[in-house]
Formats: C-alpha cells, sequence, structure tokens
C-alpha cells in the first residue's frame, strides 16, 4: 500500500482494518478434538510505503473447553 501522505512528513499515512472468523474441526475418526471458532480484528498503520505497524486481536473458543484472547503487535521494515 502507498499511503497518500506519509507519517510524519505531510499527513497521517494510511489505516487499513481487516476482520475474518474463521473454525477448525480438530475430531478424527474415534478422537474427540472438539470445534475452534476464531475471530480476529486487525488494523494496520502504513506509516509510509516501506513502514507499518500491524495490531491483531483475536478471541478464539473452544466448543466445551474454553475461549482465549490473544494480542500480536508487529512492526516490518521493508529494506
Amino acid at each position: 500500500m502507498k499511503p497518500e501522505r506519509n507519517f510524519p512528513d505531510d499527513g497521517p499515512g494510511a489505516v487499513e482494518i481487516g476482520v475474518r472468523w474463521s473454525w477448525l474441526d480438530l475430531s478424527d475418526g474415534s478422537f474427540e478434538g472438539g470445534d475452534v471458532d476464531d475471530f480476529t480484528l486487525g488494523v494496520n498503520w502504513w506509516l509510509n510505503p516501506l513502514t507499518r505497524v500491524m495490531v491483531n486481536w483475536v478471541h478464539s473458543r473452544l466448543r466445551h473447553a474454553g475461549e482465549a484472547d490473544s494480542l500480536s503487535i508487529r512492526f516490518q521494515l521493508d529494506f
């Protein structure tokens, strides 16, 4: 992605927002592993065409076992 105005020179950069839902069946034959549902919300902040900050929040639910939340933050520099 190429922001119209790069941060911090002349603008805020650019923001991308992504949403994803996924499902996984962990059972196989006689093994009952259950089902997992994931909901992911992600935000990418492009400071310029070569630099971005990525934040993802994932909410997972394993049927009959519980729920979990995770937050990941990454910084990418392309050279």
